[in-house]
């Protein structure tokens, strides 16, 4: 890493007067969660071939190792009284594609746009790890990371992208149309409790093993003003002791969406995958989770099934053999008269039983189940995905209509199956911010599980399990689970009943204590 110089100069006044920037705060009670868009107030390109030139105004920051160039990024946040910060993504408008990325770390306020130069500005210790990773940029997109861990409260914070990379990509600045942005999403502050101590704000990235158990998770936002989260703990259990075997069923309409990935093992996935490991710092995991067997398709039909139904193969849909008893869990789901839906990337029709390019249907197995009332049922609510800003997951999300049992597939490159982790963890640093930005999510309806089916077999098959929810603040679930464990979740979920293997399986949502 190259040599830096530490900051000279004092953060000035300028930096308010001059950038104040709108942001796009959805103002709310602070009984109700919300989420800021926050533009950056200042930003600015250094340059080490002038090092002592203040960069003209530009709607572009160019990025590059030789010569190096590193950009500067400045955002005034305002957080609500009574409410705390659950997520924060850093996105900016990418100009170029460029595989290297750059890495972004958090620096001090000693700097306004008018006077940073190559020289005075404020660089941070370059040996310590980033706060973020810009990774596989696209050209005429934003790329984001999740910062959740640098953003603990209203202030003022800076950043500074640098790239090891010489070939040069450049981020859009806030003269463009398309301006930096931090986009924080809040909940509700817990209320503390005269028996127990408040628990850490959700911006902790230490994984937990010690949360207080209380029949309702202590660090709770779903938005419910008839039983406080703090107002139930069980008096017979103190607080040191594991949480209860059963949680609280959820609430009506509550949602859950599982997104999983393939073929890696839990260590390779969040050595790999940086904005997966934020996740599962910032929110919730399992450290001791298992798939059920290879290849790829019986641990699919163990999530949706219950059960592998003695399938040992990728098997097409409709071959002998290949052919699971009903019900599904999305069927059990549709029968109970909630809602269900598996959105599928690349796929050309609604239940296509064929694979076609980079779709694959034994990664989003609904279609291998061919009695009658699962196969309408398939057939209306097994559907393309489409893309993040249109089609049937972008739709759901913005009109808060996610399904009570849900199923994101990605195709087989963005769920590194014929591509690397880096992609899909690029692909879930663009979709999982903008599920979190949901109504659903927002108003605590929400839960989001991403795993992996199978891990390489490198690793005994155990493969990474993340659970984002509002009301997770670093746990870390140390107990045996497979997917087994998460057909009971997602039963449990619709309120429905426990299918096969199920049945049996330790309970992974009374662990998170959801």
């Amino acid at each position: 890493m190259r040599t830096r110089r530490l900051p000279i100069l004092l953060f000035s006044l300028l930096l308010v007067l001059a950038g104040i920037a709108t942001f796009a705060l959805h103002a709310k009670p602070a009984s109700a969660d919300s989420q800021g868009s926050f533009v950056a107030v200042a930003d600015s390109t250094v340059d080490s071939k002038h090092p002592d030139r203040v960069s003209p105004v530009s709607t572009w920051l160019g990025l590059d190792a030789q010569p190096a160039r590193d950009s500067f990024f400045a955002f005034n946040v305002t957080i609500p009284d009574g409410q705390v910060v659950t997520s924060a993504i850093f996105q900016c408008w990418a100009g170029s594609q460029n595989d290297s990325g750059a890495s972004l770390w958090e620096t001090s306020n000693d700097w306004t746009e008018d006077t940073i130069t190559w020289n005075n500005a404020p660089m941070p210790d370059f040996t310590e790890p980033p706060v973020g990773q810009l990774t596989d940029v696209d050209g005429g997109s934003y790329v984001t990371t999740d910062v959740t861990a640098a953003i603990d409260g209203s202030g003022t914070y800076s950043f500074v992208a640098a790239t090891e990379s010489a070939i040069r990509w450049s981020c859009a600045s806030r003269y463009s149309n398309h301006p930096p942005q931090l986009l924080v999403s809040t909940a509700p502050a817990p209320s503390p409790s005269s028996s127990e101590p408040t628990p850490p704000p959700p911006t902790s990235t230490a994984p937990s093993t010690s949360t207080p158990p209380t029949s309702t998770p202590p660090t709770t936002t779903a938005p419910s003003t008839s039983t406080p989260p703090t107002s139930t703990p069980p008096t017979s259990t103190p607080p040191s002791s594991p949480p209860p075997s059963s949680p609280p069923p959820p609430s009506p309409g509550h949602k859950l969406l599982v997104i999983l990935g393939e073929n890696h093992s839990d260590q390779e996935a969040l050595a790999h995958m940086p904005h997966l490991a934020a996740w599962a710092q910032t929110f919730g995991q399992a450290t001791n989770y298992s798939a059920i067997r290879h290849p790829s398709l019986p641990n699919y039909l163990a999530i949706w099934g219950g059960s592998t139904f003695g399938v040992t193969s990728d098997c097409g849909v409709g071959t002998s053999g290949c052919t699971p008893s009903a019900p599904s869990v999305f069927g059990q789901t549709l029968a109970a008269g909630k809602t269900a839906t598996a959105y599928q990337e690349s796929m050309s029709s609604p239940c296509q039983t064929s694979g076609s390019g980079s779709y694959a249907p034994r990664h989003g197995p609904w279609p291998y189940w061919q009695d009658s009332t699962e196969r309408a049922y398939c057939k209306s609510n097994d559907v393309p995905s489409g893309t993040v800003t249109s089609g049937n997951l972008h739709d759901d999300i913005a009109n808060g209509q996610l399904p009570v049992t849900g199923e994101v597939t990605p195709n087989l490159c963005n769920d590194a199956h014929d591509c690397g982790l880096s992609t899909f963890d690029t692909w879930l640093a663009r979709w999982v911010p903008a599920i979190m930005a949901g109504p659903d999510y927002r108003s605590g309806k929400l839960t989001i599980i991403i795993t992996f089916d199978e891990d390489d077999g490198s690793q005994g098959n155990d493969v990474a399990l993340v659970a984002i929810d509002p009301r997770l603040s670093g746990k870390t679930v140390t107990g045996s689970y497979n997917h087994y464990s998460l057909t009971k979740w997602l039963d449990d979920n619709a309120g429905v009943p426990e299918l096969r293997n199920a049945a049996g399986a330790p309970d992974l949502r009374a662990a998170f204590g959801l």
